[in-house]
């Protein structure tokens, strides 16, 4: 496999992420998304990728670290959100779990695992509780996961309606809350996801 020049024993990840930063090398050479080249999914790990390398240089660093610091925040989303409904040790071996097999298989960082990170953000807002406030940052959240993954963003966008009905119908509120956390959920996506 390819061989990093400012790390010589370090080994290029490859996969479909190598798509996605040669687009960003691509913007940082000049051209244009949709003007220069033509894609078919959201723009944001395109533009994650053309912002690392504006930052850091074109170095094959930079890509290999958006692997190992995307699977650190997944191992950290994982065990925070499991020692919120079981105890740490179940919890640190879902996280396990997940690293080894699922993630240590795959290793790269397409714009499916930056999508599912965004909804797995978003649940972790939520399990906080659903405070105005949190049900607003989870749909923006969502929304950044669109911008990553169009249907991983709505899939988890229409997952959070239901769950916030689930919920209401479980707590009996008056229909207006309901009514209200889903202007509050759907209004902060579609506002996210224009500005993004």
């Amino acid at each position: 496999p390819p061989r990093s020049t400012l790390f010589p024993y370090t080994t290029l990840f490859r996969s479909d992420q190598a798509y996605f930063w040669m687009r960003g090398m691509r913007m940082l050479d000049g051209q244009r998304v949709y003007q220069d080249f033509l894609q078919y999914t959201p723009p944001g790990t395109d533009l994650l990728y053309f912002s690392l390398f504006r930052v850091f240089g074109l170095q094959m660093w930079v890509t290999n670290g958006v692997v190992f610091v995307l699977g650190l925040v997944f191992v950290w989303l994982i065990f925070s959100i499991g020692r919120r409904v079981m105890r740490e040790e179940p919890a640190a071996l879902a996280a396990a779990v997940f690293l080894v097999p699922i993630y240590g298989k795959a290793l790269n960082a397409t714009h499916h695992w930056f999508g599912t990170l965004a909804v797995l953000a978003a649940i972790s807002v939520l399990v906080g509780g659903r405070s105005a406030t949190r049900i607003a940052a989870a749909g923006a959240i969502l929304a950044l996961g669109s911008f990553f993954s169009l249907y991983h963003g709505l899939a988890g966008l229409l997952a959070f309606s239901v769950f916030l009905l689930w919920g209401g119908a479980r707590e009996r509120p008056r229909g207006a809350t309901i009514l209200h956390r889903q202007v509050l959920l759907f209004g902060a996506y579609m506002v996210a996801l224009a500005l993004l």
